[in-house]
């Protein structure tokens, strides 16, 4: 695996497999296109109610960002720790925001969720996704 810092310049790139006239083939397509997608900025208001076992989690889209709230997804971790991702992980490097994945947030572009937790303190955050997948930094992670 290549560790080269300008592989991750937030640029989608293609990989293609599979065979053709029964020979393996696979080649990987960098997109070396001039410009590159900046991360969307983190989302703001986080608000959790609890009622019993269910949490309902609300935050509001990232104010003044480029991509706009329609093409905006949102990725949230759950964990039994700050930064932790043992309930619920978010595809992404909890530090950095970067993403795992090319796809959207794991909870589409909905901008609350409701959770069934058992009792317990829990910490959760929310990372803003745009529709390049570039995932903004995770908003400060809330108990």
């Amino acid at each position: 695996m290549n560790h080269d810092p300008s592989y991750n310049d937030n640029r989608l790139d293609l990989l293609i497999a599979g065979t053709i006239s029964g020979n393996t083939v696979s080649q990987l397509w960098r997109n070396t296109g001039f410009s590159s997608n900046s991360p969307p900025l983190a989302p703001a208001s986080l608000t959790s109610c609890v009622s019993g076992d269910t949490v309902l989690l609300h935050w509001s889209p990232p104010a003044g960002d480029l991509t706009g709230e329609a093409g905006l997804s949102y990725n949230v971790p759950i964990g039994t720790a700050p930064e932790g991702v043992d309930i619920i992980s978010p595809e992404a490097d909890p530090a950095t925001g970067w993403r795992r994945v090319a796809a959207l947030g794991n909870l589409g572009k909905n901008l609350s969720a409701v959770v069934r937790l058992r009792p317990g303190n829990y910490y959760w955050s929310v990372q803003a996704v745009d529709s390049d997948y570039v995932g903004s930094p995770f908003a400060l992670a809330s108990e």
